[in-house]
């Protein structure tokens, strides 16, 4: 990919926050439009996932020590960003990953989910829950190594079913992909 520059995974700091959640409010704004429209409610619609328009949000992610929040660069420009959780026992959380919808469809996403895979080479199970109804993050994951491991429910703040997914594939393996 050194045409476009390499990407960077660089961890996030406070200062990041504000460029960072613009970019987040962009992207899950862009990817509402494959949302289903039963999913979308005129008088409380949601914009993406929790916290993802909040400053102040992103900045106690970025601050909180169980978490790694990295920033997403291809020669200087922001493009993306990788929020990771440490639950234990050798498993992490892939809370969210986002990229830049002017740079979609250009292997970024799997370049920054490789560059994640190296930065933690001793985790041993990667876990992420995604919408039931995102087949194209469905099938993202799914070509990264990641295999289906339960439906997660609606909840609270969340009004359709997610599917959860691991990844327990070999560091070589995840890599590889």
């Amino acid at each position: 990919m050194t045409e476009r520059g390499e990407l960077r995974l660089i961890p996030a700091t406070a200062e990041d926050a504000e460029d960072l959640t613009v970019l987040q409010a962009v992207t899950f704004f862009d990817d509402r439009k494959r949302m289903p429209s039963e999913h979308i409610a005129p008088e409380s619609p949601v914009e993406g996932p929790d916290g993802c328009r909040s400053v102040e949000w992103n900045r106690r992610v970025i601050e909180n020590p169980r978490t790694r929040y990295y920033k997403a660069e291809v020669g200087g420009r922001l493009i993306g960003g990788l929020i990771l959780l440490d639950v234990g026992d050798g498993v992490w959380e892939l809370g969210r990953i986002f990229v830049d919808p002017d740079v979609q469809d250009r292997g970024y996403g799997k370049e920054i989910i490789r560059a994640m895979y190296r930065s933690h080479p001793d985790v041993e199970c990667w876990r992420l829950g995604t919408p039931e109804w995102a087949s194209r993050n469905r099938h993202f994951y799914e070509q990264m190594g990641f295999t289906e491991a339960e439906l997660i429910p609606p909840g609270d703040n969340v009004p359709w079913s997610s599917i959860g997914y691991e990844n327990r594939l070999p560091q070589e393996e995840r890599v590889r992909r």
